[in-house]
C-alpha cells in the first residue's frame, strides 16, 4: 500500500497538504460516522499513512524503504504493533472526540470519564491475559439526578 497514494497526495507534499488530505480522509472514514464495513480499517490505514508522512524521520525511511515498518530497522517497532492506536492520534489532531475540542462543544456520554489503574508485568502485557478490574464510580445526584442543574 502506498501511503502517499492512500492520502491522495503527490511525493513532495508539503506538511500542511498532507495534513489537510489526513483530516478530510479521518473525518469520512472515522468509525463513529462511517458506519460500512471496512471503514475502520481504513481509519486505521489512514492513520498509519498519516504518522508516517507527517514525521519527517519516518517519512525519509517510508521514501527510502517502503511501508514495511521494520524494513531497515525502524526505531519504535513501527506501526501495527502493540502501541500504535489511530484514535490516538485522531484525537491529538483534533483535540478530544469526535466532535469535541476545537469548539465541537460535545459533552462526554456517560460513563466516558470513567478511569482506573491496573497494574500488570511486561509478561502479563505480552501474554495479554484477562484480568478483572474494579472501576470506582459515583451515583446519580439526588438533587439534580445528574442533569447539573
Amino acid at each position: 500500500m502506498d501511503y502517499y497514494e492512500l492520502l491522495g497526495v503527490p511525493r513532495d507534499a508539503s506538511p500542511e497538504d498532507i495534513k489537510k488530505a489526513y483530516r478530510k480522509l479521518a473525518l469520512q472514514y472515522h468509525p463513529d460516522r462511517n458506519k460500512e464495513d471496512g471503514a475502520a480499517e481504513k481509519f486505521a490505514q489512514i492513520n498509519a499513512a498519516y504518522a508516517t508522512l507527517s514525521d519527517p524521520d519516518k517519512r525519509a525511511h517510508y521514501d527510502r524503504f517502503g511501508s514495511e515498518p521494520t524494513a531497515g530497522g525502524m526505531p519504535g517497532g513501527g506501526f501495527g504493533e502493540a502501541g500504535f492506536d489511530p484514535f490516538d492520534l485522531f484525537e491529538q489532531m483534533f483535540g478530544g472526540g469526535l466532535f469535541g475540542g476545537r469548539g465541537g462543544g460535545r459533552r462526554p456520554a456517560r460513563g466516558d470519564d470513567l478511569q482506573t489503574v491496573a497494574r500488570i508485568t511486561l509478561d502479563e502485557a505480552r501474554d495479554g491475559p484477562e484480568i478483572e478490574v474494579v472501576v470506582d464510580r459515583l451515583g446519580t445526584c439526588e438533587h439534580c439526578h445528574g442533569e447539573r442543574s
